[in-house]
């Protein structure tokens, strides 16, 4: 799965005939299409929401070379209209992404970072949050669903996936694979936690098995 994560991350980022769009998502209304920002980061905050248009088919990516921020100012909103699918949204993040950071909101699409992944207050998470050399943090409740996203391949079927770790903090549910590699370091997930598709490796199923445990017995 980071093997394909990784090669969906240098085939979107190599895409060309990027529109340059501005680094403040909010209020924007786009259609399908490969888009970068002014000044290398991105941001999505309270003022206004950021609206993707098109068909259960369109596909729209977002290449940041350095950041992706959301939430540090106000509840952060995607709206996905005329059919289009979070599957189909893809957020190539040169570094590293915060979102939900200080209002939460729910994230529509698939993050691949090249360092780190932080959600700071939760909220949900409709797509896979892949860290390409860094953790996956989590560092609220947070629901996350995976979206089965094409491009991906087999990393799409993940939820969670981190190279040096995936963590958590309160409870959160998850449907869709959690997977770390090459540290196999999973940690924070209490029981109750929800766990779908199959087992990526050993870490893993220990955490659906532990969630499936009553409280107080480990």
């Amino acid at each position: 799965a980071q093997s394909d994560a990784s090669a969906a991350y240098t085939s979107l980022a190599g895409h060309g005939g990027d529109v340059t769009i501005p680094a403040a998502l909010d209020g924007q209304s786009l259609s399908a299409g490969y888009y970068q920002f002014t000044g290398g980061a991105a941001t999505l905050d309270g003022g206004g929401a950021l609206i993707l248009t098109g068909s259960a088919s369109d596909v729209f990516v977002f290449k940041t070379a350095s950041t992706l921020t959301t939430g540090s100012s106000g509840i952060p909103v995607i709206t996905l209209a005329g059919g289009a699918l979070a599957s189909n949204v893809y957020w190539i993040v040169g570094s590293s992404a915060t979102i939900n950071s200080g209002f939460s909101g729910t994230f529509q699409g698939n993050i691949i970072a090249q360092a780190s992944i932080t959600d700071t207050l939760g909220g949900t998470v409709n797509g896979s949050m892949v860290a390409l050399t860094g953790a996956v943090t989590l560092s609220a409740a947070t629901n996350v669903t995976a979206q089965a996203a094409p491009l991906m391949a087999s990393a799409g079927q993940f939820g969670l996936l981190g190279a040096s770790g995936v963590t958590n903090t309160g409870l959160t549910v998850v449907h869709g694979d959690v997977g770390s590699y090459p540290t196999n370091s999973i940690t924070g997930f209490p029981p109750g936690m929800v766990i779908t598709n199959s087992h990526a490796n050993i870490a893993e199923l220990i955490v659906e098995l532990n969630s499936l445990l009553p409280a107080g017995i480990t």
